[in-house]
């Protein structure tokens, strides 16, 4: 069975767009026991979006038509902005696309043949190993010791302190991916505080009690 493979790339915001096309239905194994779930088209055309399990950064588009009529597929990111467009007239396709230069969000394919148009969405969501986390925890051995622990940030993080009143008592912040800091909560008077760490993509707290 012959295979045509092409590789596109589109600069969007310096980041590149690949495309590795056009793979045979029939060669195209994983997930092959999920049920196809298609939109249909008064044409008669189908068409499904996948996602790929083991590349959370890659989804399949799946169109068959029951002619060969012209079809133009586009693609658009989160904010709508158009980073692909081709076409194709083939009844049975499987078409694989890699955006890694784009990265994780949403994207909507749209498609077009014989003066309609029909679109769907799939949703790229990190895998929860890459997902932002925070933790907070008091010490067990050690009085009025915190640890404060932030992983897979991409944006400042803001560590506040407040009192039992909710007045700020301490503030600090850093810009670091994976970031990991005792605090020494002694120069605190005696009391109850609530303790928080905040970015654009997280968000922790946690009540302490200095002694």
């Amino acid at each position: 069975m012959k295979t045509l493979t092409k590789t596109i790339s589109v600069l969007s915001l310096a980041l590149a767009f690949f495309l590795t096309s056009f793979i045979s239905f029939a060669e195209v194994n994983e997930n092959k026991d999920k049920t196809f779930d298609p939109k249909k088209m008064s044409s008669g055309l189908t068409f499904d979006l996948d996602h790929m399990s083991q590349a959370p950064l890659n989804f399949r588009l799946d169109i068959r038509q029951p002619e060969n009529h012209l079809v133009n597929v586009t693609i658009y990111d989160t904010n709508g902005k158009e980073v692909y467009s081709s076409f194709t007239s083939k009844t049975e396709i499987s078409q694989l696309f890699n955006v890694s230069g784009l990265g994780y969000g949403e994207y909507t394919v749209e498609i077009a043949t014989l003066g309609e148009v029909a679109s769907d969405k799939i949703v790229l969501e990190k895998p929860e190993f890459m997902r932002p986390k925070a933790f907070i925890k008091e010490s067990e051995k050690i009085k009025n010791k915190v640890t404060i622990v932030s992983l897979n940030t991409d944006s400042t993080v803001k560590i506040k302190i407040h009192d039992q009143d909710n007045k700020l008592v301490y503030y600090d912040s850093y810009f670091v991916n994976d970031y990991r800091d005792h605090l020494d909560l002694s120069f605190l008077p005696k009391g109850e505080y609530t303790i928080s760490l905040e970015s654009k993509n997280l968000s922790e707290t946690q009540k302490v009690t200095v002694e």
